[in-house]
């Protein structure tokens, strides 16, 4: 509910016109102003948004604003803004299926895998203003002494158009002028829901992005010892079926899945590289791979897959869900995702031993969300 709310905001909003920068279309549905800092994987993102009248759109695949027609069917933008209104291309804003949750006091750079539930979505007007109940419409805190808004202190994540999810903090609101309707927000890619099941997103694994394959956070790089593994009864596999192609020229196997679902996993069994709903060796869900509770993993960083024949001695980790969580390095100008240099050993639950190396995640006319690998049997420690 928010009607007092709004309609207090909505009458200041109308009378500070000096805050306005103009009605002269910069703030547009068909263009405006935008500017990208981009830092690592974060994009610090600006967005002129002073006009009270249109809207400004945003995809975050390209990073830019993009020019739409009709907000309610057109696919092309994720968010938009008019002054400190947002609403996401889902629900009653959109037919791009997009859904947001709202993560209070979360600590926006640690968090890497997007939680398993509380997603939300634009919703009908229920209390009689005339405003949709826009998902993100908390995203401020307004002081009506002062009229100022401040970002309240809350993470979004949310899921693109395109099944990408999205980490998002809000920054600001006004431009070093003080003008209103700058709107500021910082954002990255980050994994899709790990399945831990204890809905927080984090996977309770590594996922910091360094390399250096301590689960465990004890910086030994042994995984815990007696650690199990993690939860993977949330991991649900797809039914649709000719997802998965693999190819075998004997010494080893090439599998390239489909794994554009969002929603839902692409599974896969080593005993013969063809796709299964159950009793699975690996899962798919557009850039995240996982394997089952009960599989251990070493991450060898520069090792040569052809000339790897055993598995080593030590150096393994039991976090199942998030041993890959970083096998690609992104690239936040091109936002292209290329292999590490790397090399996986693998003991699956029933102590058989593999070798697997990611190739791709791009098809051959460039299609995202295939990731291309190879593996092949190896024989045990020496």
């Amino acid at each position: 509910m928010h009607s007092i709310h709004w309609l207090s905001l909505s009458g200041v909003l109308a009378l500070g016109c000096a805050e306005k920068i103009g009605d002269d279309g910069t703030g547009s549905d068909t263009g405006g102003s935008i500017d990208n800092v981009i830092n690592g994987e974060i994009t610090t993102t600006t967005i002129d948004a002073t006009n009270e009248d249109n809207w400004v759109y945003l995809d975050f695949e390209t990073s830019s604003l993009v020019s739409v027609g009709s907000a309610d069917s057109d696919l092309s933008w994720d968010i938009g803004f008019q002054r400190y209104k947002a609403k996401i291309n889902g629900g009653v804003s959109g037919s791009g299926d997009m859904v947001v949750a709202i993560l209070t006091s979360e600590d926006f750079d640690a968090l890497t895998a997007a939680p398993n539930s509380g997603y939300i979505t634009d919703a009908d007007d229920d209390d009689g203003d005339g405003i949709p109940e826009y998902a993100m419409e908390s995203w401020y805190d307004y002081d009506f002494s002062t009229h100022v808004l401040t970002p309240a202190d809350q993470v979004y994540v949310l899921l693109t158009v395109e099944g990408n999810y999205i980490k998002l903090r809000f920054d600001d609101y006004y431009d070093e002028s003080g003008t209103s309707g700058i709107v500021t927000f910082s954002w990255g890619m980050i994994a899709g829901p790990s399945g831990d099941g204890d809905g927080d997103g984090d996977g309770d694994g590594d996922g910091d992005g360094d390399g250096d394959g301590d689960g465990d956070g004890d910086g030994d790089d042994t995984g815990g010892g007696d650690d199990i593994g993690q939860d993977d009864s949330a991991i649900n596999c797809t039914s649709t079926s000719e997802l998965v192609s693999t190819s075998d020229d004997g010494a080893e196997s090439v599998t390239i899945v489909e794994s554009e679902n969002g929603t839902s996993w692409v599974c896969l069994t080593f005993e013969d590289g063809s796709q299964v709903e159950s009793d699975w060796s690996m899962a798919w869900q557009q850039w995240t791979g996982v394997f089952p509770t009960g599989t251990q993993g070493a991450i060898l960083d520069g090792v040569d897959f052809d000339t790897l024949t055993s598995a080593p001695a030590d150096g393994w980790s039991a976090d199942n869900l998030t041993l890959m969580s970083d096998w690609y390095n992104y690239d936040t100008t091109t936002h292209i995702l290329t292999a590490k240099d790397r090399v996986y050993a693998l003991m699956d639950p029933d102590g058989g031993y593999w070798k697997l190396q990611m190739l791709s995640y791009y098809g051959d006319d460039d299609t995202v969300h295939q990731p291309k690998f190879r593996w092949a049997a190896i024989s045990g420690p020496e």
